[in-house]
């Protein structure tokens, strides 16, 4: 993270420190992205095998590549520049906002009309939408299209993990020659193989079971937020405008 004087600006989220929010979320990318490949479908049935491999493992590696190109984005107002030393406090008794008439009294520039002031980034975000811990950087104008495709891949493809999960576990116990890796009849015999080596049947299940779990959870969140982002386009908002929007009911409307 560069330090202009005494204070800090993040440029983009892979400077340091790191967010303990994002290390999860690629720890999380880095177990779903070696379950998929190195497992599931291997484990899925030859008929089910391109579609795991093909449209599912697509929908993992856009979700991770967008999560990668937003991360690395300076979302920033355009007139903000990083040689600029900003002051450490503001006093509130002289000052009400951090961005009056539209100049930022950190950044010391003039910004656009929709530019917030993000403290944890310490700049200027163009379109501020809001700060996103699991990328430790800002949506803006500049990232918010591919913010969207990419909580939209991972949901999806957060889905699709879950059903082709629950449908091996069944398949496991009902009927394992149809997870066969290659088309025969029933006496085929399945031999269920995680990252290269024989596993157990048994094994194999409970993998499934608690990487379902992790889908279930992770399709929940992803959804979430894919649906309230459709809502927000929808109305016009950012989340920003929605959460200022949701402090001022709950103080009646002060």
């Amino acid at each position: 993270m560069p330090w202009i004087g005494e204070s800090f600006v993040r440029r983009h989220g892979f400077e340091w420190p790191l967010g303990r929010a994002q290390i999860g979320a690629w720890v999380a990318i880095a177990y779903f992205m070696l379950f998929h490949f190195g497992c599931l479908s291997f484990n899925v049935g030859w008929r089910l095998q391109p579609f795991s491999f093909c449209t599912v493992g697509s929908l993992f590696v856009v979700h991770t590549l967008l999560l990668l190109v937003c991360t690395g984005t300076d979302p920033s107002d355009s007139s903000v520049g990083y040689e600029v030393e900003r002051p450490l406090s503001m006093d509130r008794s002289t000052r009400a906002h951090v961005i009056m008439n539209h100049q930022c009294h950190f950044c010391r520039v003039k910004v656009n009309d929709r530019s917030k002031h993000c403290r944890a980034c310490n700049k200027c975000i163009d379109h501020f939408d809001h700060h996103c811990v699991w990328m430790n950087n800002c949506v803006g104008a500049k990232s918010y299209k591919m913010f969207f495709l990419c909580i939209s891949a991972g949901g999806v493809a957060s889905i699709l993990e879950g059903i082709l999960c629950l449908y091996t576990i069944i398949q496991v116990f009902a009927n394992p020659h149809k997870l066969a890796a290659t088309p025969g009849p029933a006496s085929v015999v399945f031999a269920p193989r995680a990252f290269g080596y024989n596993i157990t049947r048994g094994g194999l299940a409970a993998y499934l079971a608690i990487s379902l779990l992790l889908t279930i959870v992770a399709s929940y969140f992803l959804m979430q937020l894919v649906v309230l982002h459709i809502k927000l386009v929808y109305r016009g908002q950012s989340t920003y405008d929605f959460i200022v929007e949701q402090r001022r009911k709950s103080n009646g409307g002060r």
